[in-house]
């Protein structure tokens, strides 16, 4: 009947005794990354149709779902229906994935529309047998207030239970609408949602909380037969009170419910038409089914007695009836509903149901219990037919005389905080809660990750020599007012602030902490935000979180050329608002609070893995300083940009370019090569150079080629050799800058492109050309014609590296010794942090690949300075945030960093291994990137597990 406190169903992270499986997605494959065109198995479609959908720039992967015709309306002859349904979690052809009755589960799933507003029903079909058409249950309304898609990715959460004897269950998103309600919104052929990033777990909690004031829901509203109530407010705006006075009175009649009305109406009443029950001013009743297959009984007249009945697609016992009256500035109205008719059987206690009104002349539509759709049970509200005691008995075991509504809705809110209080017992004297949790925890606010419910005692690190370790915490305020709490790493003082910053021994310079700032996730009116930027702490190392959430804190520990040994500190987490004070400063100097501090130990082993990444990244981008040329490193990035459009030169008489005459765009090109050249040294690399983007747009653009094809031909390889001759100049060797020819060729322009690569090795022998290929899929033949012209092939994650030819060209230009890249290119910050920022160097791994690219390091405005738009407006991809030209990373980013330091330490244990050739490593080894990209590619668990894992057996394999 409460709001629930949402929190998000994270994995223990492996730093505790435990690995927790409760938020293993039981949605395989729920990003649609891997999913056929059809989306089969995981996606049906029992109305409409459903299919992978690939989206424009970006590429993303999701599903689609469309009205594909127009069918009768079986209860309203004469209309049509319009409808599409996506049926998500399929784990074959008709079986949904495994559920246990009573168990709660959490559902997130993000959807957009591309045409504007759209209403999605959100519901989960369930099955008690295997008979798929018969052994169904429905459990409606999985999102509370509803799903409104909009033109902008959103993420939407809700949760449900799994009904008494189901076995397995899936998602549905529908639209429906049918002719016969003109006032409602009308689809047709061809409309159609997408969704994308389906999560349903297992919930371990259900923590019901009390809504603060202003909260978007409350406690149900529920009233006792007999008791009139008018609180009706605006449909969908929850609010708004309604602006004219509707009475109702619900009360038992014998076998039947008897709603009386009486409805005010300022302006004057408009009559209906006695057959058109929509005509008019129109009363609504939906009551809750009780009867199997029926989940509500919807029922409706106008003030000219006109009515309509709806038994939720099930036959109905009997008849109701309903007697009018008319005023010129009201009308009553005296509905019997029996309770045959409803599907209600004996005993009964209570009832959900809900009433509204629709008034013609203002043209609104007025509801008693808030709800975004109204036939959604989980906006109904309460009829207590046994009285308000008898329900606060029911519910929590409490003898009662309350005997208003007032006076029970104030026992149920002290109730239900007292059964509150109860579950966080254990947090009551200190209102917090400190825990790690995952890298891949769900970021979205609200955040609550279930780790805060088993929080630990102390909290144990292992790194190898120059690994990265981070440790997110979790710092749960679970008082009923904002607190800001300080959080400090500190070498061990005892009750006392310590001798300094970090761990004892550990290079205090090598921890940094962070903390997580909310952000909105979409350009949207009203965006949905999570956790992404990663700023440093202030010098008080204060944070400050919500009632009833988690802010975050994030350490790194640099264990770059660290001993090996064991280092010790204290995680002290003072809350500035509860009690704290020192007595007997004199003598004992005592504490008295609320602080508490964690025990933390980093044990560096005694194995060393690289400081550079098993396969190179790159992100279309220069650096534009050395702290930002740091952070990108710490990605794997080796290349950079220089652009194409640079490469500017003066003309002579006959129009060809003078190469000895650069202009300044062309001059500059040394001062970005020296910079990062000087900044790869200090890590003991030397950098690449990637000319991008479309070096022929770029020839055309600087001089005047597009529609002069002869031109062209004439002026592409000089500008071929002046690219050359520039990158020679500034010290950068054929063999270490590629020229991108094309960005992301559609199939029909291969032509051209491929006479472009042509002219210039013919101009150009020893330069090398980039293929880079997007998600346009041209055939095999078209490619292989480019085989002896490029050097570089950076293609799509999405397309070229499953099964079939595009797998076997793959391995055909790998056998023909040319580097092959992976890249992938989204824009939103929303992506799952798995699938598509953890596994991002996993895939190098998998498929053998030379390197690894993404689209983009940060966002940019040309021109502007790093980091202009950061902070104004949502990342379009950018992995790195700008402030005052100092990077911030993303958490986004530090997902991906993972996945490098992931790979970094399984290289270090095929170097070992390669020398010592130890039977248990070398099948590990040759199993581990299969299961985390193919076997298991929905664990969030497994990449941890795997780095520890290799991290173990390089100590082994490195003892004497």
């Amino acid at each position: 009947m409460m709001k629930y406190l949402k929190y998000a169903a994270t994995v223990v992270l492996l730093i505790t005794a435990k690995a927790g499986l409760a938020a293993l997605n039981l949605v395989s494959n729920g990003d649609f990354s891997r999913s056929a065109q059809t989306l089969a198995p995981e996606c049906r479609a029992e109305a409409g149709r459903v299919s992978l959908y690939v989206e424009d720039m970006t590429w993303n992967r999701c599903g689609k779902c469309e009205v594909s015709k127009g069918e009768p309306d079986r209860e309203h002859p004469g209309y049509t229906v319009f409808a599409a349904n996506a049926m998500i979690g399929f784990v074959s052809a008709e079986r949904g994935f495994a559920v246990k009755p009573g168990t709660r589960y959490d559902v997130a799933f993000d959807v957009r529309c591309p045409t504007g507003d759209m209403g999605i029903a959100s519901d989960v079909i369930c099955w008690t047998g295997d008979r798929y058409w018969h052994d169904r249950k429905l459990v409606k309304g999985v999102v509370p207030g509803g799903v409104k898609a909009t033109k902008d990715w959103q993420t939407f959460k809700g949760s449900f239970v799994a009904p008494e004897g189901v076995v397995r269950a899936v998602l549905r998103l529908s639209i429906w609408s049918s002719s016969k309600w003109k006032d409602h919104r009308q689809y047709a052929v061809g409309d159609a949602f997408l969704f994308d990033n389906v999560r349903i777990s297992k919930s371990s909690r259900n923590l019901d909380a009390t809504a603060d004031e202003g909260s978007e829901t409350a406690l149900r509203k529920t009233v006792a037969a007999g008791d009139e109530f008018n609180d009706l407010v605006l449909f969908k705006d929850g609010r708004t009170p309604a602006s004219a006075k509707t009475r109702f009175r619900v009360s038992r009649d014998g076998d039947a419910l008897r709603f009386d009305v009486s409805a005010d109406e300022p302006g004057g009443v408009a009559v209906g038409a006695a057959g058109k029950p929509w005509s008019g001013d129109t009363i609504e009743i939906v009551v809750e089914g009780r009867d199997g297959r029926r989940t509500r009984t919807h029922v409706a007249f106008n003030n000219a007695g006109a009515k309509y009945t709806d038994a939720g697609g099930c036959g109905s016992s009997g008849d109701w009836s309903v007697e009018v009256e008319c005023d010129k500035a009201s009308w009553t109205a005296h509905a019997r509903l029996p309770l045959a008719f409803l599907g209600l059987k004996e005993p009964l206690d209570e009832i959900g149901f809900n009433v509204g009104r629709a008034r013609a002349k203002a043209k609104t539509f007025d509801c008693w219990s808030p709800c975004q759709s109204f036939h959604d049970p989980a906006g109904f509200g309460r009829l207590l037919l046994d009285g308000y005691a008898a329900a606060l008995k029911r519910e929590f075991g409490e003898d009662s005389s309350v005997a208003t509504r007032t006076e029970f809705e104030s026992a149920w809110r002290e109730c239900e905080t007292r059964r509150l209080e109860e579950k966080l017992a254990r947090f009551n004297e200190s209102g917090m809660s400190v825990a790690p949790v995952s890298t891949l925890s769900d970021w979205s606010i609200p955040f609550l990750p279930e780790e805060i419910f088993d929080p630990p005692t102390n909290i144990s690190l292992k790194a190898a020599v120059n690994e990265i370790r981070a440790l997110p915490i979790a710092v749960a305020n679970l008082t009923g007012r904002t607190e800001d709490y300080r959080v400090v790493l500190e070498t061990d003082g005892g009750v006392f602030m310590g001798e300094r910053w970090g761990l004892d021994g550990f290079p205090s310079a090598q921890v940094v902490a962070r903390r997580g700032v909310r952000i909105r996730d979409v350009a949207a009116v009203s965006p949905s935000m999570r956790f992404d930027p990663l700023v440093k702490m202030d010098e008080a190392g204060t944070v400050s979180v919500p009632p009833r959430e988690a802010g975050l804190v994030w350490f790194d520990f640099d264990c770059a050329g660290v001993k090996p040994g064991m280092y010790r500190g204290l995680l002290r987490v003072v809350p500035l608002c509860e009690k704290g004070q020192i007595s007997d400063v004199y003598k004992t100097a005592k504490y008295e609070g609320k602080a508490q501090a964690i025990p933390v130990s980093l044990e560096v082993v005694d194995a060393e893995i690289p400081v550079r990444a098993a396969a190179p990244s790159q992100y279309f981008m220069a650096t534009p300083s050395q702290d930002v040329f740091d952070m990108a490193f710490q990605i794997g990035t080796e290349a950079f940009q220089v652009h194409t459009w640079a490469f500017a030169f003066e003309r002579n008489a006959e129009g060809d370019l003078d190469l000895e005459r650069p202009k300044e765009a062309a001059k500059s090109v040394a001062k970005t090569v020296a910079s990062h050249k000087a900044w790869a040294a200090q890590h003991g690399f030397s950098p690449k150079f990637v000319i991008v983007y479309s070096a022929i747009d770029a020839c055309n653009g600087l001089y005047g080629c597009a529609k002069n094809p002869e031109l062209f031909r004439r002026i592409w390889p000089q500008y071929v050799r002046g690219v050359k001759k520039v990158m020679n100049a500034a010290g950068v060797p054929d063999e270490d800058y590629v020229i991108e020819v094309r960005d992301e060729p559609k199939p029909a322009a291969l032509g051209p492109v491929l006479e472009a690569h042509r002219l210039a090795k013919e101009a150009c022998p020893t330069v090398r050309l980039m293929m880079l290929l997007a998600a346009w899929k041209p055939i095999v033949a078209q490619m292989r014609e480019f085989i002896p012209y490029s050097d570089e092939w950076v293609l799509w994650r999405g397309v070229y590296f499953g099964a079939g030819e595009y797998r076997s060209f793959v391995r055909e230009l790998q056998a023909a010794d040319k580097k092959v890249s992976m890249y992938s290119c989204e824009v939103s910050i929303r992506m799952p942090l798995l699938q598509y920022y953890r596994q991002h160097a996993w895939f190098a791994e998998r498929h053998g690949l030379d390197g690894v690219a993404m689209y983009q390091m940060f966002d940019h405005i040309h021109g502007k300075r790093f980091g202009a738009k950061d902070f104004l407006s949502t990342p379009g991809g950018g992995l790195i945030y700008g402030s005052f030209g100092k990077p911030v990373p993303s958490l986004r980013f530090m997902a991906l960093r993972e996945g490098f330091t992931d790979c970094k330490v399984f290289a270090a244990l095929k170097s070992r291994n390669a020398m010592v050739k130890d039977p248990e490593v070398t099948k590990f080894i040759d199993s581990a990137a299969v299961d985390v990209m193919d076997r298991h590619p929905n664990d969030v668990t497994l990449p941890d597990r795997m780095r520890a894992k290799a991290r173990d057996l390089l100590v082994r394999l490195m003892s004497p």
